[in-house]
């Protein structure tokens, strides 16, 4: 038998420009993870990395069942000693993805007021070669 194949391979690279969300004295910098959501439900965390505001993942995971998938969110969060603070998040639809997958930076939404902040994202399509960086 042989064993099922990944449909989707998603590598969340990193993130850039984010808003220091411990803006008070002696906090250091955001402690950052990213949650990737499918239909509202998580299906993936990366590591926490600790005191950066260009945090650098570089984890990679698989999806075998893409036939429910309309969209994928990519959520960043500062984790605090209670809680987390929300730094944004990367919508990709399906159909930006599908075909060929995607590789490049994209810019957040709702990342706060002035701020321009990417995550880099890398998502691979089965059978396909993997996408050029954007």
């Amino acid at each position: 038998r042989e064993l099922p194949k990944p449909k989707l391979a998603i590598t969340i690279v990193g993130a850039k420009g984010i808003r220091n969300s411990d803006w008070l004295p002696g906090l250091g910098k955001p402690d950052c993870y990213c949650c990737v959501l499918k239909g509202g439900t998580e299906i993936f965390k990366t590591k926490t990395i600790n005191n950066s505001l260009m945090p650098l993942w570089e984890e990679r995971f698989e999806i075998f069942d893409d036939t429910d998938i309309e969209e994928l969110e990519f959520k960043v969060w500062d984790k605090d000693f209670i809680g987390s603070d929300y730094l944004g998040k990367v919508v990709v639809k399906k159909e930006a993805f599908a075909e060929n997958g995607i590789n490049g930076e994209f810019e957040m939404e709702e990342a706060g007021e002035n701020i321009r902040a990417y995550l880099g994202l890398k998502i691979e399509v089965a059978g396909k070669e993997s996408p050029p960086a954007a």
